[in-house]
C-alpha cells in the first residue's frame, strides 16, 4: 500500500449521514422524464428523510420537485404524465374521519423519554404534485394512512393499500388484540409482528379514491391482506396481490387476483400456492406480468421468476424458467433507502 493510500482517512459512524440513497426510479408514461427519491438520514431527529426528484430522461435538468422535513415515498406518474402521485408523512391538510366503535383496544405505549425526537404523529397518505411546480394537495385521508398508489387510465381516480380497523362485530379477530391484563398481547396469526411495524393490528385491503370528490371505497375486504394494486389500461379491473387460501393463516403464499373498480369479489388468476407479487398490466390489457415462484413453503427462499397471465387465468408462463437469477431490486443494511417496485413494460 502506498504512503498516498495510508493518509486517506477512514470511515466513520458518521460518515452514514452524509450518504444520499437514490431509488425508486419511474418513468413518465411519455418517456419524457424520469423521477425517483433521494433518502437522508437526520442525525439530530433520528429520522430518514426523502423527497422526490425529476428530470429529463437523458439526464438533463435535473431538479428537486419536494422539500421539506417529511418523508416523500413511491413516485406515480399520472396517465398524461402531468403529475405525480406520492406517499408522504408530511402534516395532513384535512384529517380523516374516525369510525366510532371500531378496532380494539390498544395498550398505552410507554412515555417518550426525555429528549427523545418526536416521529410523525400523522400516518402518510397519498399526494399528488404537477411536475411543473406548486405545492401538493392530498388525495386521502385514511385513518391508518395509504400506501401503493396505482392511476386509473382517466386519471380521474387513484387505486390504494389501507390498512382497516377490525369491527368489534366482526366475525374475525385481528392479527393481535389486547389481552384482559394491561399491555398484554393475545396473538391471533402465525404472521403477527414485523420489522419497522411491530404488531400487526389491521388488515390491509385495496381501496380508491375519487380525486374530485375526495371519497375513498374500499374494494377488498375480510381477514386478509392486499397489496400492490395495479389498474387495468382499460379501467374495467384492478389487478393485486393476495391471499385468499382457507389455510392462509399458517401458509404464507401469495398469488395474483383482480377485482372491479366497483368491489365485489376477486377473482385468482394464478396458482394460489405460489409466491407472487408486483402485478404489472401490458399496455394493450392482454397480460399480467409478475414476479415469484410456485413453493409457498419457501416464502422468498427461491429465485423469483418473470411470470405472465392472461386476465382469465390462461395462458400462464414461466418466461425465465432457465435463468440461475432472482428478478427483483434487493438489499440488506444498517441503511434503508426507497427501493424500485415492481416489473415495466
Amino acid at each position: 500500500m502506498s504512503d498516498q493510500d495510508h493518509s486517506k482517512r477512514r470511515l466513520t459512524p458518521d460518515d452514514l449521514f452524509a450518504i444520499r440513497l437514490v431509488g425508486d426510479v419511474q418513468a413518465s408514461p411519455d418517456g419524457k422524464r424520469i423521477a425517483w427519491t433521494v433518502v437522508t438520514l437526520d442525525k439530530e431527529q433520528d429520522a430518514y428523510r426523502s423527497a422526490l426528484w425529476i428530470a429529463d430522461a437523458d439526464g438533463a435538468h435535473p431538479r428537486q420537485l419536494t422539500a421539506g422535513t417529511a418523508r416523500d415515498t413511491t413516485p406515480t406518474w399520472s396517465p398524461d404524465s402531468s403529475r405525480l402521485a406520492f406517499v408522504s408523512n408530511r402534516p395532513p391538510a384535512r384529517q380523516p374521519k374516525v369510525d366510532e366503535g371500531e378496532g380494539e383496544e390498544k395498550p398505552k405505549k410507554p412515555a417518550a423519554k426525555s429528549g427523545a425526537a418526536e416521529k410523525p404523529k400523522s400516518p402518510p397518505q397519498i399526494w399528488i404534485i404537477a411536475i411543473d411546480g406548486g405545492e401538493a394537495t392530498q388525495a386521502t385521508a385514511h385513518p391508518n394512512g395509504a400506501s401503493s398508489p396505482s392511476w386509473s387510465p382517466d386519471g380521474k381516480q387513484i387505486a390504494f393499500v389501507a390498512e382497516d380497523s377490525v369491527c368489534k362485530d366482526e366475525p374475525f379477530l385481528p392479527p393481535t388484540s389486547t389481552g384482559p391484563i394491561a399491555d398484554e398481547r393475545v396473538v391471533n396469526d402465525l404472521r403477527y409482528r414485523f420489522d419497522a411495524r411491530g404488531w400487526l393490528e389491521r388488515y390491509a385491503h385495496i381501496w380508491r379514491v375519487d380525486l374530485a370528490s375526495g371519497e375513498m371505497t374500499q374494494l377488498t375486504h375480510g381477514d386478509v391482506n392486499d397489496s400492490e394494486p395495479a389498474w387495468s389500461p382499460s379501467g374495467d379491473r384492478i389487478a393485486f396481490s393476495g391471499n385468499r387460501r382457507d389455510d392462509r393463516k399458517r401458509l404464507g403464499a401469495q398469488t395474483i387476483l383482480t377485482v372491479s373498480p366497483d368491489g365485489g369479489e376477486p377473482s385468482v388468476i394464478a396458482p394460489d400456492d405460489a409466491h407472487f407479487g408486483s402485478p404489472t398490466w401490458c399496455p394493450d390489457g392482454s397480460m399480467i406480468a409478475f414476479a415469484g415462484h410456485l413453493d409457498a413453503r419457501t416464502g422468498g427462499a427461491l429465485n423469483d421468476r418473470l411470470w405472465t397471465v392472461k386476465p382469465d387465468g390462461s395462458g400462464l408462463t414461466n418466461h425465465t424458467q432457465g435463468w440461475d437469477i432472482s428478478l427483483g431490486d434487493a438489499g440488506m443494511s444498517d441503511v434503508v433507502g426507497d427501493g424500485s417496485t415492481g416489473l415495466r413494460w
